[in-house]
């Protein structure tokens, strides 16, 4: 993995706008740092406006784990595609592929509530239901790692079985084969009928879009990780501000490159 701020992720940015690519990010810990309360996640001042600038010069969209609702109140500039629940909310991935796994996750609230007992654990653990997936957090647990392995163990019991991915200070549960960030992101580029795009997530959740995706993708990890399949890193999440006017900033002198292009295109065709 490269640095995405070096020399070598500038060039690769440079190629990859050059196609119109599509950008996309993950919210919670990559536009918004990681907060010890959810409901404080927020774009720093300086992403907030590397944000709105990107939105006003390309295809931007956000594929997050939190709900629609939950993200939207939380941003000041909409994206053009506000994608939640892994891909399950937001009308981009097919509604029948959606619904058959709603009546999953309300079963599961049930065993979780009535069997597993799961607060016992430890009385700071809190649940959240999305429409296809269920987020356990245990931010506020004195020995993070012990209840993490606690939790994870007792939600392998669940019927039918649930896939688990880690998160920050949190553990969700998806369906087998319900939409991920992978799906959501693919649909999108059919949507917007382009072939490629930039994505940028920070936990295993967004694994699933670095691991598939084709060579003229741009994957990059949030937190330098020799076991993430993102091709390119940022050291931390405050490093997001330089990210984002680096990629305005190359946005707009591809589009000025494009548009004398066509002043020169247009003199020729004149002159002959």
């Amino acid at each position: 993995m490269k640095n995405l701020l070096s020399p070598d992720g500038e060039d690769a940015l440079r190629t990859l706008i050059q196609s119109h690519p599509l950008f996309a990010f993950d919210f919670e810990g990559t536009l918004s740092p990681t907060s010890i309360m959810p409901e404080r996640a927020r774009m720093t001042l300086g992403v907030y406006r590397g944000f709105r600038s990107l939105c006003a010069v390309a295809p931007v969209a956000i594929i997050a784990g939190r709900s629609v609702a939950d993200v939207s109140q939380r941003l000041l500039t909409k994206p053009h595609y506000l994608i939640g629940d892994f891909g399950a909310e937001g009308g981009v991935v097919p509604p029948a592929m959606v619904l058959p796994f709603r009546d999953i996750c309300s079963d599961w609230m049930q065993q979780i509530m009535q069997q597993l007992r799961w607060q016992d654990m430890d009385p700071s653990l809190s649940i959240e239901q999305n429409a296809c997936s269920i987020r356990v957090h245990f931010r506020f647990a004195r020995d993070r790692e012990k209840v993490a392995r606690a939790v994870e163990a007792s939600l392998s019991q669940l019927h039918p079985a649930p896939q688990i991915i880690a998160g920050k200070y949190s553990i969700h549960l998806l369906p087998q084969g319900a939409p991920d960030k992978r799906l959501a992101l693919e649909c999108l580029l059919r949507h917007e009928e382009k072939q490629c795009a930039l994505y940028i997530g920070d936990d295993d959740a967004d694994e699933v879009v670095f691991r598939h995706a084709p060579r003229d993708w741009l994957t990059v990890k949030v937190g330098r990780d020799r076991h993430s399949s993102a091709r390119f890193f940022l050291h931390h999440q405050n490093e997001m501000t330089e990210c984002l006017q680096l990629i305005v900033r190359l946005v707009q002198l591809q589009h000025q490159a494009e548009q004398t292009a066509l002043r020169r295109s247009a003199g020729t065709g004149r002159s002959s």
